[in-house]
């Protein structure tokens, strides 16, 4: 898309941007609590931080633990 000024791209739209609002016989409108709950933020990852903090503090305890007991090791084949 071409970055016009903003009467360039208002243009493109005269001959239905005057037009009424179309409303649907068939459908009733939807009321303002569910539009707004349509909109809502995506909640599919609600407790994934939570998760991805537990992974990464267990990943760190046995890290801690691996590198001590190589340090461990080392010092005793070093000073046996």
């Amino acid at each position: 898309m071409v970055n016009l000024p903003l009467t360039f791209a208002l243009m493109e739209y005269d001959d239905i941007i005057k037009l009424p609002h179309h409303v649907s016989k068939r459908h009733p409108q939807m009321p303002m609590e569910k539009r707004a709950a349509q909109f809502a933020p995506f909640t599919a990852l609600e407790g994934y931080r939570e998760r991805i903090e537990e992974v990464l503090r267990v990943s760190l305890t046995l890290f801690i633990i691996s590198l001590l007991t190589y340090i461990l090791l080392r010092w005793r084949w070093a000073f046996g």
